[in-house]
This record gives C-alpha cells, structure tokens and sequence, in this order.
C-alpha cells in the first residue's frame, strides 16, 4: 500500500500540480499495489476550517502532519485496509 501526501500549498491552490500524484497512481493500479491519496480527505477538512480548527500540518516543517493530520491518515490508512481485507 502506497500513502501520497499532499503539501499544504497544494490544498489551497486548485491549480496547484498533481501530476506526480497521478504518475503515482497509474504505477500502483499497473502493478495492483492499493494506493492511498489524502489530498481529498485534507483538502475537505480545510475547506470546513474555522476558528479553533486544528492546523494539519506543523509550521515551519515542511510536509509534516501535526497530531491531527496523523490522526486523520490512521483512520484513512485503517479504512483502507478494512476495505481491501487486509485486516485480520
């Protein structure tokens, strides 16, 4: 299973290039490796930001995920792996 994060920037720009994202994704659906994006899921999350909403990624450190930003890949990656059977 391959887990593709999207960097702030690109959440808030919709133009924003997700080629190698897609370039990704073709890779793992031809090779039959499950493929994780949280670019939708973050991308919802800050669409509903309001104040008090926790940040999800840490500032100043680029492409890291704060505690809320983990919390939101754990459900996302478990969600996953419930769907594909790969739970015992």
């Amino acid at each position: 299973m391959i887990l593709c994060l999207p960097y702030e920037f690109q959440l808030r720009s919709p133009t924003a290039d997700r080629s190698p994202e897609s370039t990704l994704k073709m890779c793992c659906a031809g090779l039959e490796v499950p493929f994780i994006s949280m670019a939708p899921t973050f991308h919802n999350y800050i669409l509903k930001e309001s104040p008090g909403r926790a940040p999800l990624y840490q500032r100043g450190k680029l492409g890291q995920p704060t505690k809320k930003g983990h919390e939101m890949i754990a459900e996302r990656v478990f969600a996953s792996l419930e769907f594909e059977g790969l739970l015992p």
